[in-house]
Parts: structure tokens; sequence; C-alpha cells
């Protein structure tokens, strides 16, 4: 079996992502849902508040972005609505099986969002950049940290952002995933007229 059933009662197909179509609401519902962290936060945080957060970071780090890197920052996670947010520790001992699995999901949902299935290279190393920002953050606001814990090496130099997250109910996540997403499209299809 590789497949899973979606909170709208259909069936996805993990492993043949290419035929089956993707639904948005779903996927902001679902992210909705998963905590960050494996919910070892002070507070509930959803996975669907940090990709509207690094569209807000981008659009302040980076005052011109397009509106299609502002979409790919917002999907960035998007295929955790059906793998599931994985620790980046675990995640790497799982290597590369599931990394293609991921990407084949990704790449469906950046098909369906109308962007390249495979990002540029900048658009990659940008969203790599916004989601250590957003992960040294995260870190600051939302977890437990014991005076003596291990220093986290990959956030060497980044900088946290100036404002303090306060993290949404699930049901505000969702919505501002929604919204932040239709805006988005709306903008890219003002600029085609």
């Amino acid at each position: 079996m590789s497949w899973i059933v979606t909170n709208n009662g259909e069936e996805f197909d993990l492993l043949d992502t290419q035929r089956q179509p993707v639904d948005f609401k779903v996927i902001a519902h679902s992210l909705s849902q998963i905590n960050r962290f494996n919910g070892h936060t002070r507070r509930p945080y959803s996975v669907a508040e940090h990709c509207v957060r690094m569209v807000e970071a981008c659009k302040a780090e980076l005052f011109e972005s397009s509106t299609e890197l502002q979409l790919a920052v917002l999907l960035h996670d998007a295929a955790e609505a059906y793998i599931g947010d994985i620790v980046r520790p675990l995640k790497l001992l799982l290597g590369s099986e599931l990394r293609q699995i991921e990407a084949g999901i990704q790449q469906s949902v950046h098909l369906a969002a109308g962007l390249p299935p495979v990002l540029p290279v900048g658009w990659r190393q940008v969203i790599q950049h916004l989601d250590m920002v957003m992960l040294a953050t995260e870190k600051r606001d939302l977890l437990h940290l014991a005076a003596d814990a291990r220093p986290w090496v990959c956030l060497d130099g980044v900088v946290p952002l100036p404002a303090v997250i306060e993290p949404w109910p699930s049901y505000v996540a969702e919505a501002m995933f929604m919204q932040t997403l239709q805006a988005l499209q709306e903008a890219r299809s003002e600029v085609a007229l």
C-alpha cells in the first residue's frame, strides 16, 4: 500500500503523484494540523504558519521578490501534507528514498501551482536561506532549551527575524495559508493580463 486518504476523502498515492490532482485546500488543512518540531514547542505551531511567515520574511528581506518566488516559498513544505513534517535528523538518516518520494510530491505541487517542477537554483537558495532564518527564529521563540543545550551548528551566522512568533490556532493558520495562496495567484493573473 503506497497511498493515504486525505482530509477530503480522496486517496493520494505517494509513489504515483503525477496522475493525481493536487488540492490546495487539502494541503492547507493538513499543514495547519501538522506541528513543527514534532510538537516539541511551547505552544502548537503549524507547518502552514511556518510557510506563511516565510513568505512574509521573503517580502521583508527581498523587496523585489517575484510573485512566483513567493509562491514557491509558500509551497516549499507542501509535500509534508502527505508525508508529515519529519524532523531533520531523521530525514537525513532515512536517506535518498524518502527524498525521492518528497521530491515527486513537491514537483506535482509545483506543476499544479504553475511553477517549474524543479525550481531554479537561485530560488532554492533563497528558500533554504529563509528556512534557516525561520528555524533560528522558531528556535528562539518556540523551543524549551536547556542552559547547556548543544549548539545548533547549522544556524551559525543565521540571524533570526526581529519579530517574536506568537503561534496562531490551526484554523487561523489554514485560513492565512489559503489567503496568501489566493493573493499570490491573483497577483500572477494580473501580471499575465
